[in-house]
């Protein structure tokens, strides 16, 4: 679940391309697939074919991603939860 969230706050933070937000996310080859798998199933990110047809084309990127209305609720709804947990170990 962690893996998706960085993936999910990668691609919230202006990553588009697979190999950026691996990095970006601190993953592996493999994590990410399963994890952008994963998200785009559920309709947490799209996915976004990159078939132009400019003469520019950067060809070893076939996929681009970005988040969902879905996906941003789920940052939102995770971002609130460890602030209050936060909260909670700072008052002990």
């Amino acid at each position: 679940m962690e893996v998706t969230l960085d993936i999910l706050r990668a691609i919230n933070a202006g990553e588009e391309k697979p190999t950026h937000i691996m990095s970006k996310s601190n993953t592996t080859w493999t994590q990410l697939q399963e994890g952008l798998g994963f998200l785009v199933k559920n309709k947490f990110i799209k996915e976004i074919s990159n078939k132009k047809k400019t003469r520019k084309v950067d060809k070893r990127t076939k996929h681009k991603y970005t988040l969902t209305k879905k996906g941003e609720s789920v940052l939102r709804y995770f971002r609130r939860e460890f602030e209050q947990a936060e909260m909670l170990f700072l008052a002990l």
